[in-house]
């Protein structure tokens, strides 16, 4: 039972080494120029620090060979629901067109 439980902590020790993460600017335009924020979006999770929404972002630094940057509709990546928009991790890229006004990301590594 206790090796069960080391070899599960070091699994998931082992994942979140292993995850990367996004520097992220945020803007209130659709052509990242009024810059409002900027934050970090860790691999495998979902930012929704936000309290008003923005419709373009701009990826300033990344520590993940490649990945998957997703712009979500509702303050919540895992709603089925919620309208989404991805686009490929790039460095200095301007991400927008989404659609609609995004109020959550996640980096899917």
């Amino acid at each position: 039972m206790k090796f069960t439980s080391f070899v599960t902590t070091m699994t998931t020790l082992t994942s979140f080494a292993q995850a990367g993460s996004v520097g992220v600017d945020l803007f209130h335009d659709g052509n990242c120029q009024d810059q409002f924020k900027a934050i970090t979006v860790y691999g495998e999770t979902c930012y929704t620090g936000s309290s008003v929404g923005w419709s373009s972002m701009r990826v300033n630094k990344y520590d993940t060979l490649g990945g998957e940057l997703t712009a979500y509709t509702k303050n919540n990546c895992g709603d089925p629901l919620a309208g989404s928009h991805g686009y490929t991790v790039s460095l200095g890229a301007c991400l927008k067109d989404f659609g609609f006004v995004a109020n959550a990301v996640g980096l899917q590594d």
